[in-house]
């Protein structure tokens, strides 16, 4: 995984949790980010890579 990706993972991640959203919903504030960064990504290939950083 691309340290980028990865980094605006856990920023997302983090904002979304202490915003106290639950997992629905900070995976989706997750994807939006990933998106947003990287157009080119899918909305698969971002859940992916968002549940690779979520198991670390």
């Amino acid at each position: 995984m691309e340290p980028y990706i990865e980094s605006v993972i856990r920023r997302a991640l983090a904002r979304a949790k202490a915003e106290g959203e639950d997992y629905v919903g900070q995976t989706e504030e997750v994807v939006r980010a990933v998106l947003q960064a990287r157009p080119d990504m899918t909305v698969s290939e971002t859940l992916v890579q968002v549940n690779r950083v979520r198991r670390q």
